[in-house]
């Protein structure tokens, strides 16, 4: 699958700078470099390195390390905020978080809290692929832009924490001293004055940035590249 990153690029004195952007630590990696292309170039390793690192951890410890997809069940449901997996039917946290291990028959059979005949619809559904499952994922975050966008059921509105960023990361924005200046400008592009202050998916921070601060947008990019979950 695809993932995305907000990365700033600028010639400066020195030459070129470039800074990816996301996640708790909000900055990525930042690089130097005598052109715009070798900035790119050594960017693009930087986040590749990433991805097998940090996020290759990360998707371990939300337990995507496996031969295969593993769906979700289409008789769960996400508990907000605490990101937990319920059944519908039995109106209990469900205690394999939903996953319907197709590798692992016997396992998702015993973990699952319906009777047998359901289990077996479920099963049924899922390997025959008629349900996929991918309204959620266990460690992804929604962007509220996306959710403005799409509606909050496209499974496109929720991503990984390297992949959301906040405005004021890379720009000067200031919410408490700038909001009343932005939002005839957020009106009028019909963005909610309220999706500026969360951490927003690397095309929607181009987009507000575009609309806020155009001189800042000018520098951005989005590089988009290829997401290997651990064990595939």
């Amino acid at each position: 699958m695809k993932t995305k990153f907000l990365v700033r690029a600028e010639f400066l004195d020195a030459g070129w700078t470039g800074v990816a952007y996301g996640g708790r630590e909000r900055i990525i990696a930042t690089h130097q470099a005598p052109s715009n292309a070798d900035l790119s170039d050594r960017l693009r390793a930087a986040l590749e390195y990433y991805l097998a690192t940090r996020a290759a951890d990360y998707l371990v410890e939300m337990g995507y390390a496996g031969s295969r997809e593993i769906p979700n069940c289409p008789e769960a449901f996400i508990k907000r905020p605490i990101d937990l997996w319920a059944c519908k039917i039995a109106k209990q946290t469900c205690p394999i978080q939903a996953q319907v291990f197709l590798d692992e028959p016997e396992k998702f059979f015993a973990g699952c809290l319906v009777d047998e005949p359901r289990k077996q619809a479920v099963f049924n559904t899922v390997s025959q692929g008629d349900y996929r499952g991918f309204h959620h994922v266990r460690g992804r975050y929604l962007c509220p832009r996306c959710e403005e966008v799409r509606g909050n059921e496209s499974a496109k509105s929720y991503h990984y924490p390297w992949e959301l960023a906040l405005l004021e990361a890379f720009s000067d924005f200031d919410p408490d001293r700038d909001m009343p200046a932005a939002i005839p400008k957020l009106h009028g592009a019909k963005i909610g004055r309220f999706t500026v202050l969360n951490a927003l998916c690397a095309p929607h921070c181009l987009e507000v940035a575009t609309v806020l601060c155009p001189e800042v947008a000018a520098t951005l990019r989005v590089v988009e590249l290829e997401l290997k979950r651990p064990g595939r």
